[in-house]
């Protein structure tokens, strides 16, 4: 790398964004990110939110922009990514029990991540 770092050094995770939640998009999309960053495969591989929307959805999305998410077909590509040496680890972000638990059930390769985030909204000022 330019900078002087080795990619060994480098721990580098992507997350799929929701428009590209649908199995024949999911390698297009990381080749794409791969692409972006000139990298020859990515450490971590997430899937951002547990809902697809449609392309160009507005955020927050409105009524109608909010698609059927094929969690288990997502998943299976998401898998192969790793079984191709794109991806090391896969993941997800944002799911709830209820969802990882239905993701779980069908799952070979276990997500070796379940990124959530809390905003505490409750500060003083």
């Amino acid at each position: 790398m330019e900078a002087g770092i080795e990619r060994k050094d480098l721990f580098v995770t992507s997350k799929l964004w929701c428009s590209d939640l649908s199995p024949e998009r999911v390698r297009p999309a990381l080749l794409n990110t791969l692409q972006e960053l000139q990298l020859d495969y990515l450490d971590l591989y997430l899937i951002h939110w547990p809902f697809r929307l449609k392309d160009g959805a507005s955020r927050p999305p409105k009524a109608g922009e909010v698609l059927e998410f094929d969690m288990e077909g997502v998943w299976r590509e998401m898998e192969k990514l790793v079984a191709q040496n794109l991806v090391r680890d896969i993941g997800i972000s944002n799911f709830t029990l209820k969802k990882l638990n239905k993701l779980t059930g069908f799952a070979q390769t276990m997500p070796s991540v379940c990124q959530v985030i809390i905003i505490n909204i409750s500060y003083i000022i």
